[in-house]
């Protein structure tokens, strides 16, 4: 059985590997800058998470739909 991935998933596994790479730099510019997550608020979260979980969402749904 030969997985074939849709767009969706496709992208959606990109920017989970975009994340992992934004998230290591911002915790390498946090320990840099000797900066506290309990002073900083991190706002790009606020717009990086909910898409996240709403590309995840969908891809998951489209796994089992294909089943």
């Amino acid at each position: 059985m030969k997985l074939k991935f849709t767009t969706a998933q496709i992208c959606t596994i990109v920017l989970v590997v975009f994340y992992i790479i934004w998230e290591y730099n911002i915790q390498v510019y946090l320990t840099d800058e000797h900066l506290d997550y309990g002073v900083e608020v991190r706002y790009d979260l606020i717009f990086i998470l909910p898409i996240l979980v709403i590309m995840i969402a969908v891809s998951v749904w489209q796994y089992f739909k294909k089943k």
